[in-house]
């Protein structure tokens, strides 16, 4: 028995769904029918550890998985439910990922859903047993620096890595990547800093987390979206929740990326 955290203990999985998205030639050792779901049962177990862990968001983590080559692996961390399920995120990265060869879209791999059986503590120290369920995409990793990285000085050699981007180039070409989608009726709904990449190497841009991606049925408002809360009262009521539109939030993001350089090379 494994302990991965202060209150929670490993036990068993007790089953695995999952579906495949794409060919994995780096990786068919673990990805061969044949031994497909023993390899994912043992990557499932051992990869959602603090060790391999990379980034978060408000809704997942995301982690490296050491068995596999060039592939990272986003698990929902159960903090806010999700507006796309991770399959859902990943059949709009199939789509999306053929709209532009001068735009990168993450390639994913697999999702997967595990249902484990657990030993954990409840809030009064009790060790109780529990099901508790996991999603996790395994997608083709990106070497890349986010937008937001930049920005918040998270970057060694920030003006190095910098001497070839072209800011014109790089936002005429995700512009164009933007309005394909928005021909093909799909809205990203969350391009903010930290979901734009610049690729280390070739400058592309790269374009993640489409987990707030949606698409339009007719002439209605995609960048509201109704969710339900509970009030003070304890009553559920509707919200509208309002997304700042794709087109706007590149243009903040020039605006900022361009504030950033001036300030790197004065």
């Amino acid at each position: 028995m494994a302990i991965l955290d202060d209150i929670m203990f490993y036990m068993s999985i007790e089953s695995m769904q999952f579906k495949k998205f794409s060919e994995d030639k780096e990786n068919e050792k673990y990805l061969a029918n044949e031994v497909y779901e023993e390899n994912l049962c043992k990557l499932a177990e051992r990869i959602f550890i603090d060790e391999n862990h990379i980034g978060d968001g408000n809704t997942a983590d995301v982690f490296t998985i050491p068995e596999m080559t060039n592939v990272c692996c986003k698990k929902l961390n159960g903090n806010v439910n999700p507006i796309n399920s991770l399959e859902e995120e990943a059949k709009f990265l199939e789509e999306v990922g053929a709209f532009s060869d001068k735009v990168i879209i993450p390639t994913p791999v697999v999702a997967i859903e595990v249902k484990k059986h657990v030993k954990k503590r409840n809030l009064r120290g009790e060790i109780v047993q529990a099901s508790i369920r996991e999603n996790a995409l395994l997608m083709k990793e990106i070497d890349g620096v986010s937008i937001e990285d930049l920005l918040e000085g998270r970057v060694e050699n920030p003006l190095e890595f910098l001497s070839n981007f072209n800011a014109d180039v790089f936002f005429a070409d995700l512009g164009d990547f933007i309005d394909k989608m928005h021909q093909e009726s799909i809205h990203h709904r969350d391009l903010h800093p930290g979901n734009i990449m610049i690729e280390r190497g070739t400058m592309k841009p790269v374009v993640i987390d489409f987990g707030h991606a949606a698409k339009n049925h007719g002439d209605e408002n995609i960048y509201q979206h109704n969710v339900y809360s509970r009030g003070p009262s304890g009553r559920m009521r509707e919200i509208t929740e309002t997304f700042i539109t794709d087109k706007q939030s590149l243009v903040n993001a020039k605006q900022k990326i361009l504030e950033e350089i001036k300030i790197l090379t004065r």
